[in-house]
């Protein structure tokens, strides 16, 4: 049986963006736009580097992700169990529940990741890339809290923390999202201009 996640063969796709995070140590390089799959998808091929780090621990309440291991090692947190995935193995982390994921230090990985519906995923992606390039997020690329309120209110129900409560983070990030546009934080980001070229 085929797997959908990897029936096309990656050499013969060319990305139309790639998405460098150079605090993070990944580099997406989107193959399909949501636009191209009927809004149902967006599927890239992501690179880590061999010290990336690992994203903190956050749930998407509306989207499943899937990590389709390539090479080398993705581990997995999902409620505090964590696993690590081999080449060919593959994990679908469903809407809701909190998860991380970062890869074996040492190890250079890359997996065939896709979230379903895209929703807001490239638009964060390019706004916690610009971020990392200008110095404006921590040592684990978390941006400040500023530029996540005007993220989550303009996006809401996207991305969350895992702690403290959703309801409790919204009214956070409701009162902070103003203060944040007025120190310039928006969701408008284009490609970081250190990203390779496709």
């Amino acid at each position: 049986m085929t797997n959908p996640l990897t029936e096309r063969r990656l050499s013969d796709e060319e990305p139309y963006e790639i998405i460098h995070n150079p605090v993070v140590g990944e580099e997406f390089r989107l193959l399909e736009r949501d636009s191209d799959a009927d809004g149902e998808f967006l599927r890239a091929e992501v690179r880590y580097r061999s010290d990336a780090t690992r994203f903190v621990e956050h749930v998407h309440p509306q989207q499943d992700e899937t990590f389709h291991v390539l090479d080398g090692a993705l581990l997995v947190s999902v409620d505090g169990v964590e696993r690590s995935l081999t080449p060919g193995e593959q994990v679908t982390l469903p809407a809701g529940v909190p998860h991380e994921h970062g890869t074996v230090q040492g190890t250079e990985t890359r997996v065939l990741w896709e979230a379903r519906p895209p929703l807001a995923a490239a638009t964060l992606l390019r706004m916690l890339a610009t971020l990392a390039e200008e110095g404006n997020t921590d040592a684990r690329g978390t941006p400040n809290l500023l530029a996540m309120a005007v993220f989550a209110d303009t996006h809401s129900d996207f991305i969350y923390l895992a702690r403290p409560s959703i309801p409790t983070q919204k009214l956070l990030f409701k009162l902070l999202a103003p203060v944040g546009r007025l120190r310039g934080y928006s969701t408008d980001y284009p490609a970081p201009s250190g990203a390779p070229s496709a």
